[in-house]
């Protein structure tokens, strides 16, 4: 059976309970100990999941800039593996909600030094985890394979304290202000309307985070 396949709903109840019943007399909470070994399992060999794919993505530009030594190269896999194991709850969430160097080069039809320029002046964002530069999923039309209208004045009006999460919420959810026969998403409205003045107007009007 591959990684990423699933038994699903063929563990049957009776298979369960099989399970159940030979740990009786070897632990004194059954319930407590074949969860215990539900995350042993995970922890040696986590799941397949679209978010362990975009870890591999770290891992494999990780591995290209020679971040690891030869002794210590492992396969994409299993250095995604490793570092599933050790992101913090806080790079998880940014590795899910941004993309890699890679992705916006072949997106954009860039070369690296017009993707490093793009940044040196604002007109793109990014951030590092691991060292290693990714970039906020709410700034690219993907159908138009382009940046949205008005990026570097929507950095501009960002409000001070917010993280990657924050500006996702805010480019992902239906604003009252953007309507177009019904209220739209910042991404939305930016990809049909390409009406950045709107957008930048509402983040002006909203407060700070405080850290």
């Amino acid at each position: 059976m591959s990684d990423g396949d699933s038994l699903g709903s063929s563990v049957s109840g009776a298979t369960v309970h099989r399970l159940s019943e030979a740990l009786r007399p070897l632990v004194d909470d059954v319930d407590l100990s074949v969860d215990a070994i539900a995350s042993a399992l995970e922890i040696v060999k986590p799941r397949k999941s679209p978010w362990r794919d975009r870890v591999a993505d770290v891992a494999e530009e990780l591995i290209e800039r020679s971040a690891y030594g030869e002794a210590e190269q492992f396969d994409t896999e299993n250095l995604a593996t490793r570092l599933y194991l050790v992101l913090d709850p806080d790079d998880q969430m940014t590795v899910d909600l941004t993309m890699s160097r890679r992705w916006v080069l072949e997106l954009l039809r860039w070369t690296p030094e017009e993707l490093d320029h793009a940044l040196s002046v604002g007109q793109l964002v990014a951030v590092r985890v691991l060292g290693v530069l990714r970039f906020p999923r709410w700034q690219f039309d993907v159908e138009e394979a382009c940046i949205v209208d008005g990026v570097p004045e929507l950095l501009r009006r960002m409000p001070k304290g917010w993280r990657i999460r924050d500006a996702d919420e805010f480019f992902s959810a239906p604003h009252r202000e953007l309507v177009v026969q019904q209220p739209q998403s910042p991404s939305a409205w930016l990809r049909s309307v390409k009406d950045s003045d709107a957008v930048a107007a509402i983040l002006a009007d909203l407060p700070p985070i405080d850290a």
